[in-house]
């Protein structure tokens, strides 16, 4: 554009002129859209990658606010991801019986939990999760006792 108006089109190339996040973006949305259309469960391993919180955020909110042709295929499909994030860690983007934790035991097995198992603390809408987090409330937290150099 020159001054407001179109002067010529020009071709760019999603893999050498974009960033690693936007490519990582439009590889999610096939799969995400087929999943939904198919009723599938999409596995995705740190969906944060390479991605800007705010993205993956609104990828998120994108996924729970399809409209209605959309919504009758969302309740057979399934999402499930990791991260290692704790910006994704938010009541106001997932309910508490949607946010897992996993944590080695004695034995060093992993065990999954989620935040809904812990009904003796009163966790509310507004409650601050990624604080009471690093407080170890929830478990999750890597043992570093025995890390030395």
């Amino acid at each position: 554009f020159k001054n407001e108006q179109k002067v010529w089109n020009t071709w760019f190339n999603l893999i050498t002129q974009e960033s690693e996040w936007t490519q990582r973006l439009f590889w999610l949305l096939w799969p995400i859209l087929n999943t939904i259309k198919s009723n599938w469960i999409l596995l995705i391993d740190e969906v944060d990658t390479h991605m800007h919180f705010l993205l993956i955020e609104n990828l998120i909110k994108f996924i729970h606010s399809l409209n209605d042709e959309w919504k009758n295929n969302i309740w057979n499909s399934q999402f499930i991801f990791n991260t290692h994030s704790l910006d994704l860690m938010d009541l106001e983007l997932f309910r508490k019986d949607q946010i897992y934790f996993t944590s080695k035991n004695n034995y060093w097995a992993t065990e999954i939990y989620s935040l809904d198992d812990f009904k003796e603390i009163q966790i509310r809408n507004n409650s601050d999760i990624k604080k009471a987090y690093k407080n170890w409330v929830f478990g999750g937290v890597p043992i570093l006792s025995d890390f030395y150099l």
